[in-house]
């Protein structure tokens, strides 16, 4: 996961952005601290346990869709939540 969102940082702001005395860096460790706690956290803070709790007082359907799968296997996952045929 860090991976993906490092190489995501670097290329909304650059290496050297995030880089030890770069203008961005101070956020960049910020955001990556709090991505560390994400799935592990409270309520007390934007995380999993805080989104799947706002998630469930939805009035509408949720669907979820956690693994990363193929286009049409996703389409399909949607399919049957939703009792319809595409």
């Amino acid at each position: 996961m860090f991976e993906r969102l490092r190489a995501r940082e670097i290329d909304r702001y650059g290496l050297e952005a995030i880089s030890p005395g770069g203008w961005f860096c101070e956020n960049h460790k910020e955001f990556m601290a709090w991505a560390a706690e994400y799935d592990s956290a409270g309520t007390n803070m934007r995380s999993r346990a805080l989104h799947e709790e706002w998630m469930s007082k939805l009035p509408c359907k949720t669907i979820k869709l956690e693994r990363p799968l193929p286009i049409h296997e996703l389409a399909v996952s949607v399919e049957k939540a939703l009792d319809i045929s595409l």
